[in-house]
């Protein structure tokens, strides 16, 4: 299951990658994405829940014969609920309906996967702006007003993730070592950054297939490291990705080596808002979206169908970490820089939050710009 929840993740990316309007803004979680597609996918029967399924490439629980509806009844078996998120972040998740839902696909949503559900106007979008805003404003102040001007159909099931990266380093940073530098772009413009200075025992893999170095920096939950990916000069970050897989992310961390090493990494934030509809029916899931054509009667009562899934996500890191108050005096074992090799992210690179336990990828941005 976690290659396939690494693997979504960077199918997601890479989508977005090469159908965003806005090329230097990647941030997602395909950790939180996997288990909403899982909770719908209970929702669902029929031909629409096969191929979900299939594309979730699910362990089945036991599979048996309704002979009332003629149909084999399974469920995709799940290892990881959302706790595992909140160990580099907090996430909010939310059904918004405008039919009632079937009461037992309510207590799984909320007692199993965490989400909320609350009845919104179908047709009023002002209203429906209102609703969801002041649903979010307790994780984060977020306009969506965009995003539900999306929206073709009358709203039925609208699923919203909001969610934000808050971590602390192992060993935070000395705010007074950070320094300016000049970041280029994949423009080849160079941008004024503050970039901040790391000096400790780091894991870190040399990927000469990749032309790739990658240093893995702590966080302060076990298990869980903050991985930068920073291609060789003249290597395409695009190339890259287009060749990660999860088997790679585990061999960089596995076959990594400890040593001490001066990191350089720019400051960054980044607030990403994006739409699935467009990135499920690329992959031919699109039964779903479409009124009388998928069977959605054990999340729905009547005519069913999912508007969309929108995600909206935050990461802001810093010298703390990302989200999280400063250290006054952070005591740490090394100062002079000068004295070990240098890892500068001076240029794109690959930034993601992963659990070394269980080798899943919680959370991938994309900087191919600091201050986007």
């Amino acid at each position: 299951m976690a290659d396939t929840i690494n693997e979504l993740t960077l199918k997601i990316a890479r989508y977005f990658i090469e159908n965003s309007e806005r090329l230097d803004i990647v941030s997602v979680s395909g950790y939180v994405a996997y288990l909403t597609f899982l909770l719908v996918n209970i929702g669902l029967r029929g031909q629409a829940k096969y191929e979900l399924s299939l594309f979730l490439n699910c362990n089945f629980s036991s599979i048996d014969y309704s002979p009332i509806d003629n149909i084999f009844n399974y469920e995709c078996i799940d290892f990881f609920r959302m706790e595992e998120f909140f160990k580099i972040g907090m996430a909010q998740s939310a059904i918004f309906y405008s039919k009632p839902l079937v009461e037992r696909f309510v207590q799984i949503a909320l007692e199993t996967y965490g989400f909320d559900h609350s009845y919104i106007d179908p047709t009023n979008i002002d209203i429906q702006t209102y609703t969801i805003e002041q649903w979010m404003k307790s994780i984060m102040k977020a306009p969506i007003y965009d995003l539900l001007q999306n929206l073709k159909e009358e709203l039925r099931l609208l699923i919203i993730n909001a969610y934000f990266v808050r971590f602390k380093w192992k060993i935070p940073c000395i705010k007074r070592h950070t320094h300016f530098g000049h970041f280029t772009n994949i423009y080849s413009e160079k941008i004024k950054v503050y970039m901040i200075r790391m000096i400790d025992d780091y894991r870190y893999y040399n990927d000469e297939d990749f032309k790739t170095s990658v240093v893995f920096v702590a966080l302060e939950q076990n298990d869980t490291y903050a991985a930068i990916v920073l291609p060789g000069e003249g290597i395409n970050i695009f190339y890259v990705i287009e060749h990660m897989n999860s088997h790679k992310i585990k061999k960089w961390f596995n076959e990594s080596q400890i040593a001490i090493i001066a990191v350089f990494l720019p400051r960054f934030k980044m607030f990403t808002k994006y739409s699935l509809r467009s990135f499920l029916e690329f992959y031919n899931i699109s039964s779903i979206f479409k009124s009388n054509q998928a069977d959605l009667t054990r999340m729905i009562k009547g005519e069913g169908y999912i508007n969309d899934f929108l995600h909206v996500s935050a990461i802001s890191v810093n010298e703390s970490g990302s989200f999280t108050t400063s250290i006054p005096n952070p005591i740490t074992p090394y100062t002079m820089s000068s004295k070990f090799p240098q890892f500068s992210a001076l240029r794109p690179f690959i930034f993601y939050l992963y659990n070394s336990k269980h080798n899943i990828v919680l959370h991938f941005s994309v900087i191919l710009d600091p201050y986007f």
